[in-house]
């Protein structure tokens, strides 16, 4: 907060510090203060033992999130009297929900780091280490740090990487980037799928398979994440600038629910065919975003 403070007027300039037209539109902040009531009496009905959530699928408090950001945007924008967005705002716009769509397919897949993988880890990895005598048994949540591990190691290594590829002028786009991400995220899920076939001919296996997962994850990681919120500071209008950021991680939302409606199947489907839904999903989630670029591109009006 300090240092937003402290930053903001370099950032912002004199822009939206003043309301630019007296407020006359108040379907936003009823829409708002009803989805506040909705969810603290729902949340009251749960804590005396009513499922609502049993009654109502997951897809649709993600697909209701989502329709309530899209709205939230375009409610003054759709008339050009109650708003200045112009056409290329409105389509750069467009291009953060995309990339929000197809980063749904990454974090999902990203987020069995928690769930599916620990339990590889747990169940169908030697985690004994034997060194000069010494025995010791890694325990499985020990595997959630080679992901912090390796972003600290490499992260210093893509932040130079990006400035040299654009000083060169071969820097790839964010959209294929974002491809790039979830081809890396595919390959480490292939990974998986030789760790699995290997348990089940020879037994737990080593710790350098879930090792190279989780790096080919990271390098997704960094493909992705940081580019993903440096596009959406860029393409988003200033006026919109937080909430775009909020409709990025509705990204983590979805992910979130999804990742655990997968990782809730991993006891009842061979594990092989477990890791290729990922690996599939993250391929094509890839090969149709590549397809979208030069469209992207266009929409982006000059934002790389």
């Amino acid at each position: 907060l300090a240092m937003y403070l402290w930053g903001q007027k370099a950032l912002l300039g004199d822009h939206c510090m003043k309301p630019a037209a007296p407020q006359t539109n108040y379907w936003v902040p009823v829409a708002m203060v009803t989805a506040m009531v909705l969810f603290l009496v729902g949340g009251a009905m749960e804590f005396n033992g009513f499922d609502i959530r049993g009654m109502i699928p997951n897809w649709a408090y993600v697909t209701a999130a989502i329709l309530t950001a899209i709205w939230l945007v375009y409610a003054y924008a759709a008339k050009p009297e109650k708003s200045n967005l112009t056409h290329v705002e409105k389509q750069r716009i467009a291009v953060i929900f995309i990339m929000v769509f197809f980063a749904i397919f990454f974090w999902t897949a990203f987020e069995q780091a928690g769930s599916s993988l620990t339990l590889f880890a747990e169940r169908e990895t030697n985690r004994n280490l034997s060194l000069f005598g010494w025995s010791f048994l890694v325990p499985a949540g020990w595997f959630q740090s080679l992901n912090p591990l390796f972003i600290v190691l490499l992260a210093p290594f893509f932040s130079g990487m990006w400035i040299k590829l654009a000083e060169t002028k071969r820097e790839p786009s964010s959209p294929v980037k974002f491809a790039i991400a979830l081809g890396l995220l595919a390959v480490g899920f292939v990974v998986m799928i030789a760790a699995a076939a290997a348990y089940q001919q020879n037994g737990p296996v080593s710790m350098l398979w879930l090792v190279g997962a989780y790096l080919f994850h990271t390098l997704g990681e960094l493909c992705l994440s940081p580019v993903g919120l440096s596009l959406v500071t860029k393409l988003a209008p200033l006026q919109f600038g937080s909430l775009m950021m909020g409709v990025y991680f509705l990204s983590s939302v979805a992910a979130g629910l999804l990742g655990g409606q997968l990782a809730g199947n991993y006891d009842t489907i061979n594990h092989m065919k477990f890791y290729m839904i990922p690996t599939a999903t993250g391929l094509g989630a890839a090969l149709l975003l590549l397809l979208i670029t030069p469209k992207l591109r266009k929409w982006m009006h000059g934002i790389h």
